[in-house]
């Protein structure tokens, strides 16, 4: 079961059903609306429309509408900083070298990014640009050959649903708290 109350007023506890049991899930969504769910996948469904009827025995079906979601969000979250870097000035379009970070920060989700330098090819630099990268997890090791990315680097995790909202929440597109921890 899952309820979606549109009115939020987080009052420090967990809103609890009629009978007295409390929810499983909680998440706040970026319109302010407060899902109440009993799985990670009814949460999740308030975000991927149709997911919750995907088969729950097909896993690679769900994995695949979850990374999918991250490589959109990744890239909302990723220009959204871009424009905040900008219009605070860490940032100038106009700049042929920051044009040309801001073409690097916009690059597809969907593919890994190999910061190497000419003296280490092939390993990892870390990312120190002005704006710090969002990416996705399973674009990198061990899900492909290439090591994930080091620095500052924030990264959304859709391999499995409790990551997946936990990353959600750590780069700030949602707030997510769950009864019990991952296990």
């Amino acid at each position: 079961m899952k309820y979606v109350n549109h009115h939020h007023g987080c009052s420090g506890f967990v809103p609890t059903r009629a009978d007295g049991s409390e929810w499983a899930h909680l998440l706040v969504l970026n319109n302010g609306a407060v899902v109440h769910a009993d799985t990670e996948t009814e949460a999740l469904e308030s975000l991927i429309p149709g997911y919750a009827t995907l088969t729950r025995n097909d896993v690679d079906a769900r994995r695949r509408a979850r990374i999918g979601h991250a490589e959109r969000m990744a890239a909302a979250v990723q220009q959204r900083r871009i424009d905040t870097a900008i219009s605070d000035g860490r940032l100038n379009p106009a700049d042929p070298d920051d044009a040309l970070l801001i073409s690097i920060l916009q690059l597809p989700k969907s593919e890994p990014m190999l910061l190497a330098s000419p003296e280490s090819p092939g390993v990892q630099t870390p990312w120190e640009g002005p704006v710090g990268l969002i990416l996705v997890s399973t674009s990198y090791a061990p899900h492909t050959d290439t090591p994930p990315a080091i620095g500052r680097v924030s990264w959304l995790d859709p391999d499995d649903e409790r990551a997946y909202l936990e990353s959600l929440r750590d780069v700030g597109l949602s707030t997510y708290w769950a009864a019990e921890p991952a296990s």
